[in-house]
């Protein structure tokens, strides 16, 4: 303290002999300490030693008090002669004078004068407390986070608000305690440490308020050594090493991996995570997007909904690590509505504080909620923040509100321990879809047995808690995996120009040359849909990113990149979200509004802040339609649209569903037959008052649905009643078509007097009644070569093995027997039916001991492709004229670079068959089990999908 006085008592002989005689002396000026953080004190190590030095001490502000006026001098009245003499109150503790300032005067009593006449000085006063924030790596074990009450005055006021991250440079005094035993009339003894405030700092990184156009270039220009939020600083070591980490060919790819690389899988889900640590780009009120002057949403929310055990928790631990400011709570230890927004506490006499919760002290950063489902709180707490970004608060008087500019991240598990896909999201985690609706990504993760896939995360867990990683490449795995610790930050050399070669030709060019086949292998890849591109067991030499680095280059990232949508991006995102409100429209669908879109542009813009571009590119847009696709595939009803339970009626549509099902299965077993006609159904329908109750589409719409979803039979027409062909096809005629009644039988259609319906006579097993749209000889051979060879191949082994009671008969099919792509359609065909037929060999076989299995290639290296281009010819009137090149593509798609060599799927194949237990399916090749994933899409994501693909759009 007196270091301070003698320090502002130099700088006041410096101002005064500066200044000229005519103009006003300077008599009170303020030393402050800047940038005292050489040695930064922990609120741990503050006790008795260090009273009255000046320290600086790091911490979250939780609370803040009002701002007071704090008389620092008064002036006093003597009641006996009224001299008035004024006293300087130390630390802010009042006192009287003990006597009379006049020569001769006694008096003991004295009058204090406030008012402005006389010598009176007050400052604004307010009190901080700051609390520390303990290192994620040094966490003692049942230890909470120490606090200090820090005092501002003067300027220093309103300088912070409760979820500031800051450093506090400051005097440490101490005050006494008040007392708690009002009995007790002597002086308490006991003490408590308090600041002083000197100087606060608050760490710039992340601070997005002043977004506007002119001073972005301005926020890229400051001191890039300065200290980031949260303690993150960049050094020059630092800032060599993010240049170095975006010269790598595969950034992308190789972010997502790093991110929780403990946890195998789920590349999708810790895309979106990733999503929501970069965050898109603040708009200033400014903005013309933001006309009504409100601050448009930048941060994404990612909802993770899964069986437990698959690493749920692990991920978002994870983010909280990574995140320039992350707070973490979970919901199944009772947290409460105040700890997740604000309470409001009592202070020093009847004054009321805020006190920061953890979507508050998340500010600018993200906050996790674990067990989301378990929270005993109201989820209706987080709908403001989640949203408009704020708190408000109006109690005891105060009203206001506080900032909440925090991306949520949130886990959860299904009610009953397993997601049952026949609920809704809703109904699967029992919340409201007004919070449900807030999630910009809502990942469903399933534990399903896969044999595979078992048995290498078997291997990684057991070589992980071994200590050898190298045991684990059985199956592909990388052997050299190496993942660095935080210390092993360093810089790699810079890739060499061509001036440091000098006159050595041949070593420029090989180092050329290698730099254009990585190119090349980065443009193949990127061919190759967004899960298969961040698989990583192809990447023996793919090096993980150090977490201490990714931590701090996600904070540049937030900091300095500022993306801006490309037109061509803008074009895929609103064709995408055009084509989600079509969908929205048919009777199914849930409500689709600007809300996605503007939640498509955030991860756009975060998808480019991963690779520090300035500009969203289609690549970008791309793969954000494609994650959307993914966090959309299990969140869809099993009739393929999204249902989150947003229909008018209680429990949604699915409830009413469930109830006309539930009905049935009464009627059922009360008549002892599980035969109905439509007139019954239809009844059924009208009791339940199905569509007074908001179920949209109709009676034929339901029974349809219920057809689909396999909960009712529609049977043949001799146990179908004889109106159906007239009312089914009676209500196409009303939409305008054409209808013909196509059968073997003329007289047995009937129904359908006075209809518009022509009768055609057709038999599809007589070729003459058939005008092919293809060449029945070119068809017979392939359905000979890819079926009927088969089956004769089988009647011919199939008794000698029986008779041994041992053998596999294994079947070639293909991934296209699970999902049909256009142009070749009667192939996949061919190969769906050596499907059938082989589960149904598996089945009948199984009691003589002999297996059957479904090899189901992927794209295999052969000379397929160049026998299909020879053989490729489209008539010269033909409709599809124009996408001939689509279609010559499509027949030499299973060639294209990156397929799996012939004899590594040989290997691969033999390997299993030679199992004691075949599988059932043997999938292996490149694609090969992105097929069998986009067979669970929704059918209007893979027309989407293939239409682009192949030219049809």
């Amino acid at each position: 303290m007196d270091v301070l006085g003698c320090m502002a008592l130099a700088v006041i002989s410096i101002v005064d002999s500066n200044t000229p005689p005519a103009e006003e002396r300077v008599n009170d000026i303020v030393v402050r300490i800047a940038q005292f953080d050489t040695v930064v004190t922990r609120s741990k190590d503050l006790k008795a030693h260090l009273i009255g030095n000046l320290v600086t001490v790091n911490g979250t502000v939780v609370r803040t008090s009002s701002v007071n006026p704090l008389c620092t001098k008064m002036a006093f009245t003597c009641n006996t002669c009224q001299e008035v003499q004024t006293l300087d109150f130390p630390d802010s503790k009042f006192i009287q004078p003990t006597s009379c300032a006049r020569v001769g005067c006694r008096g003991k009593q004295f009058t204090p004068q406030r008012g402005i006449d006389y010598d009176t000085t007050t400052v604004d006063w307010q009190t901080i407390r700051l609390q520390e924030k303990l290192p994620d790596d040094k966490i003692d074990a049942g230890r909470i986070p120490r606090t200090i009450d820090c005092e501002a005055t003067q300027d220093l006021v309103d300088k912070v608000i409760p979820g500031d991250v800051v450093g506090i440079t400051g005097i440490v005094k101490v005050t006494q305690a008040e007392k708690t035993n009002y009995r007790n009339k002597s002086e308490n003894t006991m003490y408590l440490l308090y600041l002083d405030v000197n100087y606060i700092t608050k760490s710039p990184l992340g601070m997005e308020d002043d977004y506007a156009d002119e001073q972005e270039e301005d926020t890229k220009k400051q001191d890039r050594d300065a200290p980031f939020k949260d303690s993150i600083h960049l050094s020059e070591k630092d800032m060599y090493a993010i240049q170095e980490l975006v010269a790598e060919p595969q950034l992308f790819k190789l972010i997502v991996n790093s991110f929780s690389p403990a946890i195998f899988g789920h590349e999708m889900v810790k895309v979106g995570i990733l999503f929501a640590l970069f965050g898109g780009r603040r708009k200033n009120p400014r903005h013309p997007a933001a006309a009504d002057r409100s601050m448009i949403r930048s941060d994404p929310h990612v909802l993770v909904v899964g069986d437990p055990g698959l690493g749920k928790s692990q991920m978002l631990m994870a983010a909280v690590k990574l995140a320039p400011r992350g707070v973490y709570v979970c919901g199944s230890s009772g947290i409460s509505t105040s700890g997740l927004t604000v309470t409001l506490v009592r202070g020093r006499g009847s004054e009321f504080a805020l006190e920061a919760g953890a979507l508050v002290l998340a500010d600018q950063g993200c906050c996790c909620i674990d067990e989301l489902d378990k929270m005993t709180t109201d989820h209706n707490a987080l709908l403001e923040a989640m949203e408009q970004q704020s708190i408000s608060v109006a109690k005891a008087g105060i009203i206001c509100s506080l900032p909440a500019r925090t991306s949520v991240i949130a886990a959860a598990n299904p009610v009953g321990g397993h997601y049952n896909l026949a609920k809704t999201v809703s109904e699967n985690l029992k919340m409201n879809s007004a919070l449900l609706s807030r999630f910009d990504l809502i990942f469903i993760l399933m534990d399903k047995p896969d044999d595979s896939m078992d048995k290498y995360l078997s291997k990684k867990v057991m070589a992980m808690h071994s200590g050898n990683p190298a045991n684990f490449d059985d199956m592909g795995a990388q052997s050299q995996q190496r993942f660095p610790q935080d210390n092993e930050i360093e810089i790699r050399r810079p890739k060499r120009r061509r001036e440091d070669f000098g006159d050595d030709d041949d070593e420029m060019e090989d180092v050329e040359a290698e730099r254009r086949a990585e190119r090349e292998r980065v443009k193949q890849k990127r061919a190759l849909p967004l899960p298969e591109r961040l698989k990583m067991r192809d990447d023996n030499d793919l090096e993980l990113v150090p977490q201490s680095l990714l931590r701090k280059y996600i904070a540049y990232a937030r900091k300095y990149v500022m993306p801006r949508l490309s037109q061509e991006a803008s074009d895929i995102l609103q064709e995408f979200y055009l084509l989600l409100r079509a969908n929205h429209r048919s009777p199914d669908g849930t409500p689709v509004t600007t809300r996605q879109l503007e939640s498509m542009l955030r991860m756009a813009e975060a998808r480019a802040r991963m690779e520090l571009r300035e500009v969203v590119t289609r690549r970008d847009a791309l793969d954000v339609v494609e994650v959307i696709t993914f966090s959309l595939q299990d969140a869809f009803n099993s009739t393929g649209t999204p249902d989150q339970g947003t229909a008018p009626t209680r429990g949604g549509k699915s409830a009413l569903v469930k109830r006309y099902v539930s009905e049935l299965h009464r009627k059922a077993t009360a008549n002892s037959s599980n035969i109905f006609t439509r007139d019954q159904l239809y009844q059924t329908f009208r009791d339940l008052r199905m569509a007074e109750q908001g179920f949209e589409g109709g009676f034929d719409h339901l029974l349809d649905r219920l057809n689909n979803q396999n909960y009712l039979l529609m049977k043949g027409s001799d146990h179908t009643h004889p109106n159906y062909i007239s009312t089914h096809h009676g209500y196409q005629l009303q939409r305008g078509c054409k209808v013909f009644a196509a059968a073997r039988r003329l007289d047995a259609v009937t129904g359908i007097e006075g209809l518009d319906i022509e009768k055609v006579y057709m038999d599809v097993l007589d070729e003459k009644s058939i005008k092919a749209a293809v060449e029945i000889e070119t068809t017979r051979k392939l359905l000979d070569t890819n079926i009927t060879s088969v089956l004769m191949v089988t009647k011919a082994v199939a008794p000698h093995m029986i008779r041994q009671r041992s053998g596999l008969i294994a079947n070639v099919g293909s991934v296209t027997a699970y999902l049909a792509t256009p142009y070749g359609g009667l192939y996949a065909a061919s190969k769906a039916a050596i499907h059938s037929i082989t589960d149904v060999l598996r089945m009948e076989l199984a009691p003589f001991g002999v297996h059957a299995s479904v090899v189901s290639p992927g794209a295999i290296k052969s000379n397929i492709g160049d026998n299909n281009l020879k053989a490729f010819h489209l008539p010269e009137d033909s409709f599809y004229k124009s996408v001939v090149n689509y279609i010559m593509a499509r027949a030499n798609a299973s060639q294209a670079p990156g397929c799996t060599p012939t004899a590594e799927f040989a290997k691969y194949v033999v390997n299993k068959c030679l199992k004691s237990s075949p599988p059932r399916y043997i999938d292996y090749g490149t694609l090969s089990n992105l097929f069998r994933v986009l067979r669970y899409f929704p059918w209007f994501i893979t027309d989407f999908i293939y239409s682009r693909k192949f030219g049809l759009g």
